[in-house]
């Protein structure tokens, strides 16, 4: 898994397959701690899937840019 950011802060991260890339938001929520936004278009609109912690969120946009390079 590549993954590259262009912030100082390192996010939002985007994690790369082949020539897809997918991107990974990080968000505070109101309780205190964060959340983990991938952005998704393989319906052809962007649609955010949420997730509680980092690696899951990192994990979900490595099987999501593999799908859309593969054009599963």
């Amino acid at each position: 898994m590549k993954s590259t950011s262009s912030r100082k802060s390192g996010w939002p991260l985007k994690v790369t397959f082949g020539r897809e890339s997918v991107t990974v938001y990080r968000r505070e929520i109101p309780s205190g701690g964060f959340g983990y936004m991938v952005a998704n278009y393989s319906l052809g609109k962007r649609r955010f899937d949420s997730y509680a912690t980092e690696g899951d969120a990192l994990d979900a946009a490595q099987r999501l840019a593999r799908q859309l390079s593969e054009r599963q």
